[in-house]
């Protein structure tokens, strides 16, 4: 992996679990991988209600495709 393929943010778009609106994420790829690699949550953020959530399993898979493909 490269400088640059670390440093680029991969977007992405979640649903608030609060107000249901399609929400745009952006995170590093290097963010990303680590998080999902470790197992850890991934946050997504609504702007419109100022809260985060945990992105459920079917993002998570999709993320990890769109990370590896």
């Amino acid at each position: 992996m490269t400088d640059v393929t670390r440093g680029t943010r991969v977007p992405f778009v979640s649903e608030c679990p609060t107000c249901g609106l399609l929400q745009a994420q952006w995170h590093t790829h290097s963010a990303l991988s680590r998080l999902l690699q470790r197992g850890h949550a991934v946050e997504a953020y609504c702007a419109v209600c100022d809260a985060y959530w945990p992105i459920g399993g079917h993002e998570r898979d999709s993320l990890t495709a769109k990370l590896t493909g």
